[in-house]
């Protein structure tokens, strides 16, 4: 078999659910989300993110969304949103974003990656992602 297909038939679900959050895979027109979390967390992502230096565009952050998403169904970074789970059960606010990225399918590892909105610290979001 040819080994760059290995990971494409590694099943990773697109969507987790738990009592508080919903995790996901990007999608077209999260851009705009994205860049409202991202824009509203720059001061604090700076010091730590490189790719937060400087404020992204709409149309960045939805280029960003649709590279994540492209990345996620190829198995080369497993990056997901992080969404509160509105009492309905539906997608709210959009806290952040989690993944596991520079993955060495051969040797079974990866890095952790995350970022928090603004505010949304210190309440269990990541331990629970």
């Amino acid at each position: 078999m040819d080994p760059s297909l290995k990971p494409l038939l590694v099943d990773v679900p697109e969507r987790i659910e738990t009592d508080r959050l919903i995790l996901r895979c990007p999608q077209p027109g999260d851009g705009a989300t994205v860049n409202a979390a991202i824009c509203d967390s720059l001061d604090d992502l700076r010091p730590y993110m490189p790719w937060a230096q400087t404020a992204p565009t709409l149309d960045e952050s939805e280029a960003l969304a649709r590279r994540d998403q492209a990345k996620f169904r190829l198995r080369t970074d497993l990056v997901m949103l992080i969404f509160e789970r509105n009492a309905d059960g539906l997608e709210g606010r959009l806290l952040g974003s989690s993944g596991m990225h520079r993955i060495d399918w051969d040797a079974r590892k990866f890095e952790i990656g995350y970022w928090l909105r603004n505010g949304e610290q210190g309440r269990g979001f990541v331990t629970e992602t």
